[in-house]
């Protein structure tokens, strides 16, 4: 009955240990995420004030065209004529159009925004008069196309790169200073000093004592 026992509290030792640090990887990877939206957004935004024109062609090609036919609301042709494109760090926007400047006439601005990768997508469509048509997978601001759609891989690198980053801030020095105290032979959670301390246990805060490294030889 005994072993059982202590079987059993072995096994939720065991759990709660692996538990903690798989909660701060998720809570990490879902701040990450966030991170990641909020740039490709704020990205989006400065494209819609700030974007070169580094292409303009007489004719779509094959993989714009087969995208419109796929996305085009009802109101639009059948196909893509014209497009233009601008590309900045961090975003990119293609405006796909009819040669047919009446002002019914339907075009699609499709963005794509995230650094260090592409990560969302989306598409606004509207006449050449002005009037919003559809929007796919984005949210028109203004001028500002904000795509909603996630780019896989994209999104999921930039989620982790993020989170990365923000450990690295946050959790990285508390982590070296923890280390710190614990060469030094003090309480990894309270800095009190643990030499000549025969308990495996904090006698300040409780926190579980771990041996400090034996000095490397010279």
């Amino acid at each position: 009955m005994g072993d059982e026992a202590s079987s059993s509290a072995s096994s939720a030792g065991g759990a709660a240990r692996w538990w903690r640090p798989a909660r701060r990887v998720l809570l990490f990877l879902i701040l990450g995420a966030i991170v990641n939206v909020a740039v490709a957004w704020g990205y989006s935004g400065i494209m819609s004030y700030w974007c070169p024109v580094i292409g303009v062609f007489d004719t779509a090609n094959h993989e714009q065209r087969a995208w419109w036919v796929k996305n085009a609301p009802s109101e639009a042709g059948l196909i893509a004529e014209g497009l233009s494109e601008c590309w900045n760090r961090g975003a990119k926007v293609d405006w796909l159009y009819s040669f047919d400047e009446s002002p019914t006439t339907v075009y699609a601005k499709r963005a794509m925004a995230g650094w260090p990768a592409f990560a969302l997508q989306g598409s606004c469509w509207m006449t050449n008069g002005g009037k919003r048509v559809a929007n796919r997978n984005a949210m028109m601001v203004g001028e500002r196309v904000i795509p909603a759609l996630p780019i896989w891989p994209g999104f999921a690198i930039n989620a982790i790169f993020y989170a990365v980053v923000l450990w690295m801030l946050v959790a990285g020095p508390r982590s070296l200073n923890r280390k710190r105290r614990r060469m030094r032979g003090l309480c990894a959670n309270c800095a009190y000093d643990l030499r000549g301390t025969p308990s495996g246990v904090c006698p300040e805060c409780g926190e579980p004592v771990e041996p400090a490294a034996p000095p490397r030889s010279s």
